[in-house]
């Protein structure tokens, strides 16, 4: 725990605040002042878009040691930990999913598995698997 940024921990407060707003907004609907039906609307989309980025950064601070290192028992330690975090937020994502249509962290859950599965690959491939998912979700 000493070694925290404490940058990023402010960033992701911020993130989990602006994605509480933007929740109220999606419960509530067009209810409520223009001042913060706008306040509202600027935070929309932001707020998860930064938080899945800090998600990622995350995930890299983790496992870059391990892997500039090539330390396969730490590599593997990370990784198990990783997927249990993924398989946690899939779980509960999941789980409520009838209560609150609007859950996005089952597919934080699903993001998170494949960044461990391309954690360790060339930037190449990344790329490809990048443009590939693109295109699929297009269709």
């Amino acid at each position: 725990m000493n070694n925290r940024i404490v940058g990023l921990d402010v960033a992701r407060a911020l993130a989990v605040i602006g994605m509480i707003i933007v929740n109220f907004k999606v419960v509530f609907g067009e209810n409520g002042q223009n001042w913060l039906k706008t306040f509202s609307n600027i935070l929309d989309g932001k707020a998860a878009a930064t938080f899945v980025v800090l998600a990622g950064i995350g995930l890299a601070l983790m496992t870059n040691t391990a892997i500039k290192n090539k330390d396969k028992v730490k590599l593997k330690s990370v990784r198990n930990r990783v997927a249990k975090r993924a398989l946690f937020l899939f779980v509960v994502g999941i789980s409520y999913i009838t209560i609150w249509p609007a859950d996005i962290l089952h597919f934080y859950g699903v993001y998170m598995l494949i960044t461990l599965l391309l954690s360790t690959s060339k930037e190449k491939t990344i790329l490809i698997y990048g443009v590939l998912i693109i295109l699929f979700f297009l269709y």
